[in-house]
This record gives C-alpha cells, sequence and structure tokens, in this order.
C-alpha cells in the first residue's frame, strides 16, 4: 500500500516558510531603520568663511569625531565658505 501525499500539507508548509521570511524581512528592516536614526547627528557651524581647519576643530568639538589629515592638504584648501 502507498501513501498518497496530501496536498494541503505542502500548501501550508509553504505558507509558514513565506512567513517566516516576511518577519526576517521586516525584523531586518527594523534594525536598520533604528540603527541608522540613532547614529545621525546634527552639526551646526557659524560663520561665512572659516578655515578647514576650524571647520574640521568644530565638527570634532561636537561629534567627537577623530580626524586625521596631512597638513599639506589644508595649504591647499585654505578656507571653506559656508552657506546656509
Amino acid at each position: 500500500m502507498t501513501k498518497i501525499p496530501n496536498p494541503t500539507w505542502r500548501k501550508s508548509r509553504h505558507q509558514i516558510w513565506l512567513m517566516m521570511r516576511f518577519t526576517t524581512i521586516l525584523m531586518l528592516a527594523f534594525s536598520l531603520h533604528l540603527s541608522a536614526k540613532s547614529s545621525a547627528q546634527q552639526v551646526s557651524i557659524k560663520g561665512k568663511q572659516i578655515s578647514v581647519e576650524q571647520f574640521i576643530r568644530e565638527i570634532h568639538r561636537q561629534t567627537g569625531y577623530q580626524f586625521f589629515f596631512n597638513d599639506a592638504l589644508l595649504k591647499m584648501h585654505p578656507s571653506l565658505k559656508t552657506c546656509r
């Protein structure tokens, strides 16, 4: 005697697999959104024309980020124009 496959079981298994896949994608999307939102910062710099060094120092003061650069680059671009 041979067993006849149950088509409803196969359909149910497929629906469970799709639901697990959808849940995984949804959780990944939410975690990426929260990660991007938590690392965003706002930096405010005032002044019409400031030096690149002042610009970098102000970003460091407000965010704590460290910058490594070559002094020759500062001489090539002595100042920045900021706009609103």
